[in-house]
């Protein structure tokens, strides 16, 4: 059985916390793609996975740099994407195209994917209609 990978996405200490969590749970990381000399990127050095760094987390992922992130993900063909809070900046079809493809571990997690009016895409706690 091939065992599943991911991409991940993320910075500062928070990411990279969460990257080392992932690493040490054994999944096989494929690619990072965070900021330029972020704590993220040191740590994929050092483990030598593959990654972009971008110059902006705030700015929104479009336009040629949207075609670069995208290659990159694609070359890599990842089963998930884990993203620690660049959900915004990624491009909307990319979060929903990885979101859908695994609508059980959505549902494990507890989460639906939410399409706001300004066309970015985010996952969010399912509400619960029951009064505790």
């Amino acid at each position: 059985m091939k065992q599943s990978s991911l991409i991940f996405i993320g910075s500062a200490d928070f990411g990279k916390v969460s990257l080392d969590r992932i690493v040490i749970e054994g999944h096989a990381v494929t690619g990072v793609i965070t900021e330029v000399n972020d704590p993220c990127a040191q740590y994929a050095k050092k483990k030598g996975i593959p990654t972009i760094q971008l110059a902006e987390r705030h700015r929104k992922i479009d336009g040629s740099l949207k075609e670069k992130v995208m290659k990159f993900i694609n070359r890599r063909e990842p089963d998930f994407l884990a993203m620690c809070v660049w959900e915004k900046q990624m491009p909307p079809e990319l979060v929903k195209q990885y979101a859908e493809a695994n609508p059980d571990e959505l549902e494990k997690m507890g989460v639906e994917i939410v399409e706001g009016n300004d066309g970015n895409v985010s996952l969010e706690e399912t509400s619960s209609d029951e009064e505790e």
